[in-house]
């Protein structure tokens, strides 16, 4: 692999760290991602003082671009005050917009970190969606702003229609009576009803189900830049025949139980720690 002159990387089995010049926080990137040029989107600046970076992935369902750059603290989001930077999304998102999550913590290097996601309906396609990330990461007076749009393509409203099903199941909705109460919300304020409102669907649980809709690729990318983690398939358990007979509502129960932890915030998809001397 050539290294651009502007972007230190160092690949070690297929796995890429980014530091930008003048920054000593390091990246950790999902397989897969392919640095452009710096004209490559066209909201980036033509301003040479920045110091940025763009990636892009392509996979069935999802079209993934990634900007990197450095930021002067004032520009940044207060990793401190969470609160404050859902009220002021809430205050400001369209009737085409929704929020998704919004969460601030310390990243496996040390890096405090603060990121909102938001989703956006596809003006191209208004039955597609877009998740736009906004990430800030903090390491002192050293500050690493990262965007990310995740669009869907191909396809779309998969992961909607298996999620209403699994909600079904669970009995979160009743489609038969009409009843889909609680399908649409905000995540942090049940009385905000405008917008493009998130849904049961995009729990983090359906993630494993859908890997390629790119709300899923949002938190995979996600996963790697915070947790230097990558995400794997998880093995199918071995059914147990131990017990000869099943009554239907055994079943049932059981298929309702599986259902509501799909649906659970403990419900997160499998991975694994990306081992890389420092």
């Amino acid at each position: 692999m050539t290294l651009d002159k502007n972007i230190s990387k160092k690949d070690t089995e297929g796995i890429t760290l980014v530091k930008l010049p003048g920054s000593e926080i390091e990246v950790l990137f999902p397989k897969g991602y392919q640095r452009l040029e710096k004209n490559a989107l066209p909201d980036l600046t033509d301003d040479e003082e920045y110091n940025d970076a763009c990636f892009h992935k392509t996979v069935s369902t999802s079209d993934n671009y990634i900007l990197m750059e450095t930021i002067l603290p004032e520009m940044a989001m207060d990793p401190e005050d969470v609160t404050e930077l859902i009220d002021g999304i809430h205050d400001y998102m369209s009737d085409d917009q929704g929020l998704i999550e919004v969460k601030s913590g310390i990243t496996s290097r040390g890096y405090n970190y603060i990121y909102s996601l938001i989703k956006n309906r596809d003006p191209e396609n208004p039955q597609g969606s877009i998740y736009f990330l906004r990430l800030n990461l903090f390491n002192g007076d050293d500050v690493v702003e990262i965007k990310g749009n995740f669009t869907e393509i191909g396809t779309t409203g998969i992961r909607e229609s298996f999620g209403m099903e699994f909600a079904r199941r669970a009995g979160l909705v009743n489609l038969s009576a009409g009843n889909m109460s609680g399908w649409n919300y905000d995540p942090y304020d049940p009385d905000f009803r405008r917008g493009y409102l998130m849904n049961l669907s995009e729990k983090e649980g359906l993630d494993g189900f859908f890997p390629d809709h790119p709300l899923s690729q949002a938190r995979e990318f996600l996963l790697a830049v915070l947790k230097d983690e990558f995400v794997t398939v998880k093995e199918t358990p071995k059914k147990d025949d131990s017990k000869d007979t099943v009554t239907p509502e055994e079943k049932k129960a059981e298929e309702t139980k599986l259902m509501k932890a799909v649906f659970s915030d403990k419900a997160k998809r499998p991975s694994y720690p990306v081992k890389i001397e420092r």
